[in-house]
């Protein structure tokens, strides 16, 4: 989850007078990925460029830095050949001049579909589906064949991906899309390498492709495809299973299963001459091993699904729909490796009442372990594309509580790409966005300025597009608490929040204010590892973060008074609040506020914690 402090591009930057950057959604080992703006045609697109990283690691090195920009260049011209609805489509390509993002070198950047939902690896079980074929069969039709279409079309225009894995399918809504052709091979172009990194993914990559990567062919597409296969029915796979090596079933049951396992352990024999010869072959053997399902079909209900597995699934809906709805989930989108599960809270209120709480992940949020000695990131990426800050001393010389924070509250982007995942799950009536009983947000009336939140055509979006990267306000606590949830975090309870607000502002209380002007505040802000942004042109204090509690207040977890000692007891109260720097800097609590209740200035950012063995 670790990155680097900075972005290429800058919130708000606008390239080729058109693409106006939102925020950074993703980091690979080649680029990094931004939602922008397309302002001609109104829509959302998404940007890669070489990362900062690459470009610093390589600007010395000219035959490095040509190989770069041979490979995404390449990746345009591949993408750019196809057009299928399993494959991402590709707008546009262009270069940024070294001056525009105050570097020494030019960069470049290809224009693309922006796909708002999650990868193939959200369809995935962790434990897999051995024990109910019928669903490994229907995510075999729902996903895995359109994959195929996908990579039938590349291979019928002479290209290789190289890289096919569950994070490089994007999918959007039920239909996959194969995307990242950073690896791709044309026979048409230049093969190119680098000695930068190892190029493909070991669970995934065949073992001529690791011999000879640039010598690759169609048959190392067909064995990755094989290993993601052999992943649905198997379980995520671990350091267990030997890369470059045939993988199968240790013991299938039923005809189906004992079908696929000779499927998956022709597709990733390690001789490639042993695989399947094309896709055609490929989908062909799964077609028959899916008839046998198919004579097996009745009206009841298969036996293996009247016994409960004791493993949870993650298909999308139409699954459930196929096996007689015998398995309900609310599906709510988060990134790979969470299972969700219903799960009641209770928040006290102003009168001390209870609310009943949303439905929320199970399993709580996550806890990032570090081992005695380990030295963490200064800042990483969170599940819903934020850059949190490492808060905290963990050096162990003080008795300091560590945590990741966002840096920057949640955004209308964010905030909007959330409500429109929920999907069905969630209801709109005169104003009011409610999931079952509990209000989520308040959209107003569209003529108060923080009515940037509309729902029209089933969807939500923006009224105006500049306001997308500002905080998102007018949401409940109940709504902040669900958002956090879905992508593994919490909320700040009022402890943490003034901790984090003393924490970071003792980073530039040396400063004088007279140099915290928008020319001079890069440096300044990395070393706070956030964004740099405008300041008011009469600051009478310096800037936490992104203004933390200043303008936008926050929603926080009270703490009970039997809590006071930051415990972690059963026993523990927590009550929604709202925080602000002055009512902090004034020593006062946070003001209670019912988790029901929306304002037009209180908005939220959340935190991950962090455990020092």
């Amino acid at each position: 989850m670790s990155r680097s402090e900075t972005a290429t591009l800058k919130q708000g930057m606008v390239l080729q007078d058109k693409w106006l950057i939102m925020e950074l959604i993703g980091r690979g080992a080649m680029g990094e990925v931004y939602r922008a703006h397309q302002t001609n045609l109104k829509r959302d697109v998404a940007i890669k460029v070489i990362s900062e990283d690459i470009m610093a690691e390589i600007e010395e090195d000219p035959d490095e830095l040509e190989i770069a920009y041979g490979r995404f260049q390449r990746e345009v011209q591949t993408m750019a050949r196809v057009r299928h609805p399993n494959i991402l489509t590709i707008y546009d390509y262009g270069e940024i001049e070294g001056a525009a993002i105050g570097k020494q070198y030019k960069t470049a950047f290809i224009v693309m579909e922006y796909i708002p939902g999650n990868t193939l690896r959200f369809t995935l079980s962790e434990d897999g589906w051995d024990d109910v074929p019928q669903v490994y069969g229907q995510w075999i039709r729902d996903y895995f064949l359109p994959i195929l279409d996908g990579a039938e079309i590349l291979h019928n225009n002479q290209i290789v991906h190289r890289d096919l894995k569950p994070e490089n399918i994007f999918m959007d809504g039920d239909v996959p899309k194969i995307a990242d052709f950073g690896l791709s091979r044309s026979y048409q172009m230049k093969a190119v390498t680098s000695s930068i990194e190892m190029l493909g993914t070991l669970a995934y990559m065949s073992p001529e492709q690791c011999a000879d990567f640039k010598n690759s062919d169609v048959p190392s597409d067909i064995y990755a495809l094989g290993k993601i296969l052999f992943e649905a029915v198997h379980g995520t796979l671990t350091e267990k299973i030997v890369p470059f090596t045939s993988v199968s079933l240790d013991s299938p049951q039923g005809e189906f299963l004992v079908a696929m396992n000779q499927i998956i352990r022709k597709a990733t024999s390690e001789d490639p001459t042993s695989r399947y010869s094309s896709v055609l072959e490929f989908r062909s053997a799964l077609k028959e091993a899916l008839g046998i399902l198919e004579r097996q079909d009745s009206p009841t209900a298969p036996p293996e699904l009247n016994e409960p597995s004791g493993k949870e699934a993650f298909p999308a809906r139409s699954i459930w729909l196929v096996i007689g709805g015998i398995i309900a989930i609310s599906s709510v989108v988060g990134m790979a490796y969470f299972h969700l599960t219903d799960k009641g809270e209770s928040v006290t209120g102003l009168s001390g009442s209870t609310y009943a709480h949303h439905d929320e992940p199970a399993g709580g949020p996550e806890t990032i372990i570090l081992q005695s000695g380990e030295t963490p990131a200064p800042s990483i990426m969170g599940r819903d594309g934020s850059n949190m800050v490492l808060t905290g001393d963990v050096t162990g010389q003080k008795n300091d509580i560590v945590f990741y924070m966002d840096e920057r509250r949640v955004s209308n982007f964010s905030f909007i790409e959330f409500l429109n995942r929920l999907g069905d799950t969630i209801s709109v009536e005169n104003g009011v966005v409610r999931r079952g009983e509990t209000i989520l947000l308040y959209l107003g009336g569209g003529s108060a300025h923080e009515d940037v939140i509309v729902y029209e055509h089933d969807t939500f979006h923006l009224s105006d597009q500049d306001d997308g990267s500002k905080p998102v306000v007018r949401v409940t606590y109940h709504g902040a608490h669900l958002y956090a949830a879905t992508y593994g975090k919490d909320l700040l309870n009022e402890k943490e929040w003034r901790y984090g607000y003393r924490f970071h502002k003792k980073n530039i209380e040396n400063v004088e204010e007279s140099d915290l002007n928008v020319s001079e505040q890069s440096g300044m802000m990395s070393m706070m590892h956030a964004a740099p942004e405008a300041l008011p042109e009469q600051a009478t204090g310096p800037v936490v973060l992104d203004g933390m509690g200043k303008e936008v207040k926050e929603w926080v977890r009270i703490l009970g008074r039997e809590a006071e000692d930051n415990s972690d007891s059963a026993d523990n109260v927590y009550k929604s609040g709202v925080l602000s720097a002055e009512r902090m800097l004034d020593n006062g609590r946070p003001l209670r506020r019912q988790p029901w209740e929306g304002f037009g200035d209180v908005g939220f950012r959340a935190k991950t914690r962090v455990i020092q063995k």
